[in-house]
């Protein structure tokens, strides 16, 4: 009877063992299940930190856990998206506007909706936009200024038209033939400057507000 007691002993200790053995197997997963849940969670709210030690945890528990390799490879992509973005960020702040949009139209093309992509993409647009009309106010300035210079060249056209008048009026004398050819002469070459100016600033003029109606439209 000794015997069978201590058997019987034996037996339900061992039992005890496995069925403590299965609950601590089950805690565990449990316990790996829900780390799990909680690093994809993280990882859809952009706390890339957080998840990395978290997947950090399950790999010191288990190596070998289902979906471990997915999830890191995820982790490695959000890394690489968001040293990226902050790339991205630090080329707007030195108004490299061209290297910033590429970056950025990249995430755009892996991950549409990544953080504000879209909307940092649309504003670098207006800022192109931006600069472009400030490059047409240059060039309407420097058309500005080129022609308060044509006008003076037509006011010293009509100087010379009006000595030329005087001199035709005046008594056939009173003026030298050298000097009424040289006045005609310089009369006939400011004609003809004037002339070629005023044509270029119309078409550069007319070019001007041609792309600056078609940025308007846009």
């Amino acid at each position: 009877a000794f015997w069978g007691v201590r058997s019987y002993s034996h037996w339900f200790g061992q039992q005890a063992e496995r069925v403590n053995q299965t609950l601590q197997r089950e805690l565990q997963e449990a316990d790996l299940a829900t780390m799990f849940r909680d690093v994809q969670s993280l990882l859809r709210a952009g706390r890339l930190e957080e998840a990395k030690a978290k997947l950090g945890a399950i790999v010191a528990r288990d190596p070998g856990y289902p979906g471990l390799g997915a999830a890191l490879s995820q982790v490695e992509a959000a890394a690489s998206l968001d040293a990226r973005y902050t790339q991205a960020m630090q080329l707007i702040e030195q108004q490299e506007w061209a290297e910033a949009k590429a970056i950025l139209e990249a995430i755009a093309a892996e991950a549409p909706n990544y953080r504000d992509v879209s909307i940092q993409l649309a504003n670098i647009d207006k800022l192109f936009m931006l600069d472009d009309l400030l490059t047409q106010v240059g060039e309407l300035s420097v058309i500005q200024g080129r022609a308060q210079h044509r006008l003076a060249l037509m006011e010293e056209l009509l100087a010379q038209w009006v000595a030329l008048e005087r001199g035709r009026r005046s008594a056939g004398t009173s003026a030298r033939p050298g000097v009424k050819v040289a006045a005609q002469t310089r009369f006939g070459i400011l004609l003809k400057q004037a002339r070629d100016a005023l044509f270029d600033d119309s078409a550069r003029i007319e070019a001007t507000v041609g792309l600056l109606e078609d940025q308007v439209h846009s």
